[in-house]
């Protein structure tokens, strides 16, 4: 009993492979078919052919309008990073003068606090 059970199964197993092979033959085969009978299907060929042609033109529009915008953005990056760039030169540039500047005052002033104090020294020294 159970050698024929087993057979059974055996045979359901093949049953239902050959079933799912005939299935997706079946499938493909009216996958690949033309929608029209061979006279008529010039017209339906040729709405293919134009949409694929549409389709790759549309494409192409895509990867040129794709690369001018890295192009642009390439370009302002780069300007970006120049200004960057010179306005931090700049910006130390000042900086560095303001400093100068600043010392220089403070020369001025030790200078001139130097000659009031020896000025001072002169007439209100106590050996005069």
């Amino acid at each position: 009993m159970s050698h024929n059970c087993v057979t059974i199964q055996k045979v359901e197993n093949q049953s239902h492979r050959i079933w799912r092979y005939q299935r997706f033959l079946l499938v493909t085969e009216y996958y690949n078919k033309p929608p029209l009978p061979p006279p008529f299907n010039i017209a339906s060929e040729t709405l293919v052919m134009n949409s694929i042609d549409s389709n790759e033109n549309n494409i192409r529009e895509k990867f040129k309008l794709n690369d001018v915008m890295q192009r642009e953005s390439a370009i302002a990056a780069g300007y970006l990073n120049h200004t960057l760039k010179h306005g931090k030169k700049n910006h130390i540039e000042v900086a560095l003068q303001n400093i100068e500047r600043r010392l220089h005052d403070l020369h001025e002033r030790i200078h001139n606090d130097n000659q009031v104090l020896s000025y001072d020294q002169q007439w209100f020294s106590p050996d005069a």
